[in-house]
């Protein structure tokens, strides 16, 4: 899914789009990343007070409230440029990188993974197994993503300052296809952790990669994919070698 052939860097996602130029997660944002050629895009699911799924980072909107306690019309009413996941994927024919928000600290935790099981039923509907992957920072939530359906490509998002060198025997134990530690992590890990994932079957993503000289260590880690705000700044820098 992640690895080309053709070329020596890595594949280039736009994180919540094309963040650097519009609103996150936004149609214009999507829109904008493929224009500039990014391999496809990362973005953030939550659940709405009556049962749809809309992209969207924070748990709450403006104005608002919480987004698990308000419904779609409610939101949209709110928020225009909130879209529900399949408005997002009529916008979006390369890579999408599902992120599920599970954190126990927001007000739409749900230790019954009810996201889990909608988004591979998703992927399922769309026949979309061989460009979605999943990720979240819930490891139980990853778990049951995996469990639910194997084909299903799993990433585990790691925080700031971890190492994913110490990570990838209990994500290979768990059957967890990627490792997406934040460019802090990989700064820790050394040049050859690109290697050594593969070793245990793991292809690793990094995110937080907004700047040339991450974008080189990227390069050089032998990562399979960053996450960044500018897709058109990484791949100027990328191609223009």
């Amino acid at each position: 899914m992640l690895t080309n052939p053709n070329r020596a860097y890595p594949a280039v996602l736009g994180h919540r789009g094309a963040r650097a130029y519009a609103v996150d997660n936004s149609a214009d944002a999507f829109r904008i990343a493929h224009a500039q050629g990014a391999d496809g895009v990362e973005l953030d699911v939550r659940r709405t007070a009556d049962d749809q799924i809309v992209v969207h980072h924070d748990p709450d909107i403006p104005g608002l409230g919480s987004i698990i306690d308000a419904s779609l019309d409610e939101i949209k009413a709110a928020a225009p440029h909130v879209l529900v996941l399949d408005e997002a994927l009529a916008l979006l024919p390369g890579i999408i990188n599902v992120e599920i928000k599970n954190d126990p600290d927001q007000p739409d935790h749900d230790e019954r993974h009810v996201m889990a099981s909608w988004i591979v039923a998703w992927i399922d509907r769309y026949w979309l197994h061989n460009r979605v992957f999943v990720s979240s920072f819930n490891h139980r939530t990853v778990l049951r993503v995996a469990e639910l359906d194997r084909r299903v490509v799993t990433g585990q998002l790691l925080g700031l300052a971890t190492d994913p060198a110490n990570h990838l025997g209990t994500l290979k134990d768990a059957r967890i296809d990627i490792a997406i530690p934040h460019l802090t992590g990989l700064q820790l890990a050394g040049p050859g952790i690109g290697d050594d994932a593969a070793q245990f079957g793991i292809t690793v993503v990094t995110w937080g990669v907004d700047t040339h000289q991450a974008f080189d260590l990227c390069a050089t880690s032998g990562v399979a994919g960053i996450i960044t705000d500018d897709p058109a700044d990484a791949i100027g820098f990328y191609t223009s070698e």
